[in-house]
């Protein structure tokens, strides 16, 4: 599972919540705040490195 938090001007934490599917090397992220999504098909190809 990954996770992002930060806190925009109105003082509220934000919680992106991320899910991980991988198919060989590809990897579906989606983001949700709670239980929400809000973008959704984010691909990325993981390499040693990191995300590209």
């Amino acid at each position: 599972m990954l996770k992002k938090e930060w806190n925009i001007r109105t003082g509220d934490m934000i919680i992106l919540s991320g899910k991980i599917t991988s198919d060989n090397l590809d990897l579906n992220v989606s983001w949700y705040i709670g239980t929400k999504v809000i973008t959704n098909g984010g691909r990325y190809r993981y390499w040693r490195k990191g995300f590209d």
